[in-house]
């Protein structure tokens, strides 16, 4: 649904009362009207939920601790990082870049600010816990915006297969 001025996509977007961005259709939270595919895919949304990601690029799309990036759970679903978010949760600090050192030299991955360089309070364990899960999600430098992904695999691209797979494993 993104892109261009099409004419179906003008005809879909106001028949079925659609937002404009995957962003906006993945939190719209109101009861389906529409079609039976649109039904079913708002009654899915446990299953997409549960397997988007956000592939970061210039960091500013992505909430940093709301929502799942890198191919990797949700900050504030770790074990550990509840606390960590609890008290020093700092509302100026809400995206991916918010959380990384802005470019320094010519290095080919993005480094991360400490802990203590936004929480105070966090103890000697915090600090450790946080550094080591952001060790994990490595960021290359590259500009531009985040890219909401789903699945598992390496493209993380949707497949009927994938979903399957996930579904039937569900059950």
């Amino acid at each position: 649904m993104q892109g261009g001025e099409d004419l179906w996509k003008e005809i879909w977007t106001t028949k079925y009362n659609m937002p404009s961005t995957p962003e906006e259709i993945l939190k719209k939270q109101e009861t389906p009207r529409g079609s039976n595919i649109w039904n079913l895919t708002i009654e899915s949304r446990e299953l997409i939920d549960g397997h988007i990601f956000w592939e970061i690029r210039g960091g500013q799309n992505a909430i940093f601790w709301e929502e799942a990036w890198q191919q990797r759970k949700k900050m504030v679903d770790l074990q550990g990082m509840q606390e960590i978010y609890r008290i020093g949760m700092d509302r100026e600090l809400i995206r991916v870049k918010d959380y990384w050192i802005e470019d320094r030299g010519n290095e080919e991955w993005r480094e991360w600010k400490s802990l203590e360089e936004w929480n105070r309070n966090a103890t000697e364990d915090q600090k450790t816990i946080f550094s080591k899960e952001l060790d994990s999600r490595k960021i290359k430098k590259r500009g531009g915006r985040d890219i909401l992904r789903w699945g598992k695999e390496t493209k993380g691209a949707f497949t009927i297969k994938e979903a399957y797979k996930i579904k039937t494993q569900q059950e």
